[in-house]
């Protein structure tokens, strides 16, 4: 087992890291030296963020936006360039509506969609090209859901399953490369 990389000095992205996972993620990281650039649409929540991550002892830059406007990816993902060297790119932010699929909203599919799918891709390419930029050995860490096996889940758990294809298959377009990728899925939190 090779030992635990250093992070001090690297930089991180966490999107949907107003509260929850994604909140829990950027303070753990900051905790271990990494400047955050934590992402989400809620200024006010997002610094509750920076503070908890400068509390334990990391620094952090909020990004406000929405996930779904692509250019916010890249946004965060560019400033964490700026800050330091890009090692992980955390694709936390999702949203869910739980239904029945022939009592569903096209409008709440879409922000589905957008939020849980395109995204992580966005934010997946983006990382990726700035870490063989760089040269940098990274991680890609995409959070899926329990719901992406369940057959009761509808058109959340659809986003959700596309997140572990599109996780596996970035392993694949990445072997051989110092970019790791993986998904975590978590229950209801």
């Amino acid at each position: 087992m090779s030992e635990p990389r250093d992070l001090r000095g690297t930089t991180a992205v966490v999107t949907g890291a107003s509260s929850g996972i994604g909140r829990a993620i950027a303070v753990r990281l900051a905790g271990e030296g990494m400047h955050v650039v934590v992402g989400g649409r809620s200024e006010e929540a997002l610094a509750e963020t920076v503070a908890a991550a400068r509390a334990a002892g990391g620094e952090a830059t909020a990004v406000v936006g929405d996930v779904r406007e692509p250019a916010h990816v890249e946004a965060m993902v560019a400033t964490a360039v700026e800050a330091g060297e890009l090692t992980v790119m955390v694709n936390n932010a999702g949203v869910a509506w739980l239904g029945a699929v022939l009592d569903g909203d096209a409008d709440r599919w879409r922000a589905m969609l957008e939020t849980n799918v395109l995204a992580l891709l966005v934010g997946s390419q983006a990382a990726i090209a700035a870490m063989r930029a760089a040269g940098t050995a990274g991680r890609i860490v995409n959070i899926s859901s329990g719901a992406a096996s369940r057959r009761d889940s509808g058109v959340y758990g659809a986003t959700k399953h596309a997140v572990n294809v599109i996780t596996s298959t970035l392993r694949l377009e990445l072997q051989g490369e110092p970019i790791q990728v993986t998904s975590i899925m978590p229950g209801l939190v």
